[in-house]
């Protein structure tokens, strides 16, 4: 019987139907093949990229005057420049500067 089966293009081997492809083709294709398994995490994950920090990230656009100085504290400072912004932001809120 299982040569007319395979003129049909379906078989079954090892308790399992298998759908051979047209032509005479020596491929088989099992219908009965695992699904691709998909944890719990990766269905609940939000789209886009993930947060890298942990704390919110807080942007402005400083005038370029002000770039130049804070880059000259930070680099007298021996510190990066958000450090330095950090630094310097801490200090003028501990003075308790302008409202």
């Amino acid at each position: 019987m299982i040569p007319n089966s395979f003129s049909l293009g379906v078989a079954v081997r090892a308790g399992r139907w298998v759908a051979a492809l047209p032509s005479g083709s020596s491929v088989v294709y099992n219908r009965n093949m695992a699904k691709a398994i998909i944890s719990d995490k990766q269905k609940r994950r939000p789209p886009g990229r993930p947060s890298t920090g942990i704390t919110p990230l807080v942007a402005f656009r400083p005038p370029h005057e002000l770039v130049e100085a804070i880059d000259k504290w930070a680099h007298g400072a021996g510190v990066s420049r958000s450090e330095a912004m950090r630094r310097l932001l801490e200090q003028a809120l501990a003075k308790g500067g302008k409202r």
